[in-house]
């Protein structure tokens, strides 16, 4: 996620909240740059995907929407587990590996996430933007250098 300091107050506070999910979930969580994916085409829900490129690998984890808390296992995709990863032109991204686990999402550069922040004390939801264009080319890039591996 680009640097919080960036952005607006909002948008800065539910990046960390995220980034904070993210690395609760995950070991050498500071290596990783995170992106908001949301499920798409038998894939829904909402994803953390926290992706580098030494090694090249990425994780993908579950949240519930309206929390940012984890939903079920991360699970990383690197080059001895992926079966199939392709990207069309609308940038929806389909990673698949070869214990059977299918993921198609999109990673929007700016997006309207429905949010509760934990210590609303009414409970009350609200519609934060999220903006991630930078880290959504950067996302893109990083696929095509799975397919380019994986061609290799």
């Amino acid at each position: 996620m680009t640097d919080p300091q960036q952005e607006s107050p909002v948008d800065a506070e539910l990046k960390r909240k995220l980034r904070e999910s993210f690395d609760s979930q995950i070991p050498n969580f500071g290596s990783y740059n995170v992106v908001y994916a949301t499920g798409i085409a038998g894939s829904g829900g909402s994803f953390l995907v926290g992706y580098r490129t030494q090694p090249l690998e990425c994780i993908v984890a579950p949240i519930d929407p309206l929390s940012g808390e984890p939903l079920g296992v991360a699970r990383t995709i690197n080059l001895t587990n992926i079966n199939e990863v392709g990207v069309d032109g609308m940038n929806q991204v389909q990673l698949a590996t070869t214990t059977g686990h299918v993921y198609r999402f999109t990673v929007p550069a700016s997006l309207l996430v429905r949010w509760r922040p934990a210590d609303s004390p009414d409970d009350r939801e609200s519609f934060i933007l999220l903006e991630q264009a930078v880290d959504s080319v950067d996302f893109i890039a990083f696929v095509d250098s799975l397919i380019l591996a994986l061609s290799e």
